[in-house]
């Protein structure tokens, strides 16, 4: 049956969504270039990380 993993095996399912992590040192700068630069939209931003949407 090919390299499919079969019914109810715990590698079945299927990804759906991915969040890249893209590293910065000074995090809301990053996600101001990365929004102003690249057109993602910056859904959240804490100390330490930010989350984005393309």
């Amino acid at each position: 049956m090919g390299d499919e993993p079969e019914v109810g095996h715990p590698l079945a399912g299927r990804l759906l969504q991915a969040t890249p992590i893209l590293p910065a040192r000074d995090v809301e700068a990053g996600a101001a270039s990365y929004r102003e630069n690249l057109g993602f939209r910056i859904v959240q931003v804490e100390k330490g990380h930010g989350v984005s949407r393309c």
